[in-house]
């Protein structure tokens, strides 16, 4: 801002200068439209940000050839000539400085010495002018481009810092449901096993000293004690389970499967209820599995969306082999294989009350699975704790 006052201001004193060149030129009509004209032209190289709005001042340049008293004011046209920036363009100045020479030589023929030299020497002051004028718009120019590029990096940093937080974020949480995955099959493969042989030798250290009933009591309050403590490892363990259960990475597992086609996916989910993390992988493995053995697809989309009150899967691939496929009771095109594989997936999905299609259409094969919220899904966040809590364990 302030390299635009001083140049604005320079221009304004370089024009109120050329006035001096008047009183050596005599006075005429002429000279009135010489200023007004001036003025107009060294108004519209301001303000029009064209590379060739130097054409204002090749045409005042040209007329001067014709009136003389246009002369007065060369060195306004030479201050603008020599000032230079990323938007005037090398060309059009040139003409412009060339143009000042010119009619410099003709402008002098007519003068005295002592306008001569006044001319010249507003023409070396313009010079001078527009030398150190162009030097500070390129050095403010330089500033400003520095200034971007610092705060470009600046931002271009803090988004990397925020997706490095993010993945840390997400390979911690992976870290976390594995570790507890660990935990949960370790205590399900040695805790739980030697609390049941223990049940099982109690039942059978009953049979074998069961006419003492002392004994037999005794015995029964140890089985009933082993028994609680089971039940509690089985809750323990199954929470453990469910909370390593990440639909999202399960998915990204399931289809890295796929082989040799081109992969188009949108997941849009959270979080979903344990039975419905597996109904729904189980569905993707199976179709994903049925692609690679017995599709001819190129392309395969797979959509996972979550609404308000249910999820739906959908799964379809180009393809154009025929399944062994039946009708479906209703005459409808729906046809669905025989095999055990969609067979299965829909005893998974039915058992969730969800609905199940698959079959071919014009554009190749689809499978589609949609699956109810369970009731506690349906209810806010901050009530999904207390209701999951207040479960009794499976």
């Amino acid at each position: 801002m302030q390299d635009t006052t001083t140049h604005i201001i320079d221009q304004c004193f370089v024009l109120a200068s050329c006035l001096l060149m008047m009183l050596f030129t005599g006075s005429s009509e002429s000279h009135v439209v010489s200023l007004l004209v001036a003025i107009a032209c060294a108004s519209a190289f301001e303000l029009t940000r064209s590379p060739w709005r130097s054409a204002f001042w090749i045409a005042y340049l040209a007329i001067g050839f014709f009136l003389p008293t246009f002369g007065c004011f060369l060195p306004a046209a030479l201050y603008d000539g020599l000032r230079y920036d990323d938007e005037s363009s090398k060309a059009p100045r040139l003409i412009i400085i060339a143009m000042v020479l010119g009619l410099f030589f003709y402008v002098c023929s007519s003068l005295s010495i002592v306008g001569v030299w006044l001319l010249i020497g507003l023409c070396l002051l313009a010079s001078v002018l527009a030398l150190r004028t162009s030097h500070n718009l390129c050095f403010a120019q330089q500033q400003r481009k520095r200034h971007d590029e610092l705060r470009e990096t600046s931002l271009r940093l803090a988004a990397r810092n925020h997706d490095l937080r993010e993945q840390q974020d997400y390979e911690v949480a992976l870290a976390t449901m594995a570790e507890r995955g660990r935990i949960a099959r370790d205590i399900h493969d040695n805790v739980g096993h030697l609390l049941t042989r223990g049940v099982l030798q109690t039942d059978a250290a009953l049979v074998l000293h069961g006419e003492d009933k002392a004994y037999a009591r005794e015995l029964e309050r140890i089985k009933t004690t082993m028994q609680e403590a089971l039940t509690s490892v089985r809750s323990s363990v199954h929470a453990l389970h469910d909370e390593s259960l990440d639909i999202n990475t399960q998915i990204d597992d399931v289809l890295s499967a796929l082989e040799g086609k081109t992969l188009h996916s949108e997941i849009v989910v959270d979080a979903a209820s344990p039975a419905i993390t597996l109904c729904l992988l189980a569905v993707l493995r199976e179709a994903i599995a049925n692609i690679n053995r017995h599709s001819n697809a190129t392309e395969v989309t797979v959509r996972l969306l979550e609404f308000p009150a249910l999820y739906s899967l959908t799964v379809h691939d180009n393809g154009k082999l025929s399944y062994n496929h039946r009708q479906t009771s209703d005459g409808a095109n729906d046809q669905r294989s025989t095999g055990m594989g969609l067979q299965s997936i829909e005893e998974r999905v039915t058992a969730l009350h969800g609905t199940f299609r698959a079959g071919f259409d014009p554009s190749g094969f689809i499978v589609f699975v949609s699956l109810p919220k369970s009731e506690v899904e349906l209810l806010p966040p901050e009530e999904q704790s207390a209701a999951l809590s207040s479960e009794e364990p499976a």
